[in-house]
């Protein structure tokens, strides 16, 4: 309680922070549960990279003496990153290098859409990739068919079916989503 008195006697000393009263949105806010130990963060972030500029809303939430923290698209509840306390103290990481990861991780939804929209509930699976053929960047989406079995290669430019794979590719494909399903089962 001692800490909680400390720390909000500080803030308000400080000319840069303000109360602010629960229900507005303001441009920026921050809470603090010193009883979980815990701070939740929401602000708003500006990028520019390759002549495209971008403003974001984010919200960053972790705990105070343990990390990673995560940023998250607030609208959507996406994870944008996870990052250490050692790098949110470094100079200038909210406007250059969380800005412009920001940035990237908007450009690859736009460029793929989100999975969960795109897919929707009947779909069994699907995996997506950017490969470089010929110097061009080319989406393609190894699509699980619904009917049949089997795995549709998908022109992402196109969004048409130009191959399927052979059953030993297929085996190769079990083989690599199980070692990524024991991976997440692990942490």
């Amino acid at each position: 309680m001692l800490s909680g008195m400390h720390l909000a006697s500080s803030l308000l000393r400080d000319p840069s922070f303000s109360l602010g009263a629960r229900g507005l949105s303001p441009e920026n806010s921050y809470g603090v549960n010193l009883d979980a130990g815990t701070i939740h963060l929401n602000t708003q972030l500006y990028s520019v990279v390759s002549r495209r500029t971008s403003f974001f809303k984010v919200e960053i939430a972790g705990k105070i003496s343990a990390g990673p923290f995560v940023v998250r698209n607030p609208a959507q509840g996406t994870v944008i990153m996870q990052v250490e306390e050692e790098r949110l103290r470094q100079p200038n990481f909210f406007a250059s290098t969380l800005a412009q990861e920001c940035a990237r991780a908007q450009v690859e939804q736009e460029r793929f859409g989100r999975i969960d929209e795109s897919l929707g509930p009947e779909a069994i699976g699907e995996v997506r990739m950017v490969l470089t053929v010929a110097g061009n960047k080319v989406p393609v989406s190894l699509r699980k068919k619904e009917e049949g079995g089997g795995w549709d290669v998908i022109d992402g430019r196109l969004k048409e079916c130009v191959s399927t794979l052979s059953p030993d590719m297929e085996e190769h494909l079990r083989a690599l989503a199980s070692f990524i399903q024991d991976l997440f089962d692990k942490k």
